[in-house]
């Protein structure tokens, strides 16, 4: 699945996205480490030249997020919506099993997944978005 990206996401609109996951569901609004987001960013633009840069940048907001640890708190359900954010900007939505990304985000939070293995599991679970669903 190669797809031009159309839309990247910012550092500030991951703020907004954290920002948004704590008041709605409650936890602690603040950097850890502005750093670490700077990181997270990196890894993100270093997608560009991928074979497959949707992908890629989705995989590495995903596990930058969650293994940088830029927020005090909050930070995969940061990094899953910050993915799915961007996948939907470009066209695509994610279809997961709640109990299996769970799993997952807790394995690259303990560093026992690879990006390999997120891109196998994000290969399955990414859907083209139709056009009479994109906004």
């Amino acid at each position: 699945m190669t797809v031009k990206i159309k839309y990247d996401i910012t550092e500030d609109q991951i703020k907004v996205i954290h920002a948004l996951i704590v008041n709605a569901f409650s936890g602690i609004y603040d950097s850890r480490s502005s750093s670490a987001l700077t990181k997270v960013m990196e890894l993100y633009n270093s997608c560009n030249n991928n074979q497959t840069p949707t992908i890629a940048k989705a995989i590495a907001l995903l596990y930058g997020i969650i293994r940088f640890h830029p927020f005090l708190d909050a930070n995969k359900r940061t990094a899953l919506l910050a993915a799915s954010t961007f996948l939907l900007m470009n066209g695509y939505t994610l279809e997961l099993d709640e109990k299996k990304t769970l799993k997952l985000l807790d394995n690259i939070e303990k560093g026992e997944v690879s990006r390999e293995e997120i891109k196998e599991y994000l290969h399955v679970h990414i859907i083209p978005c139709s056009q009479d669903n994109v906004i």
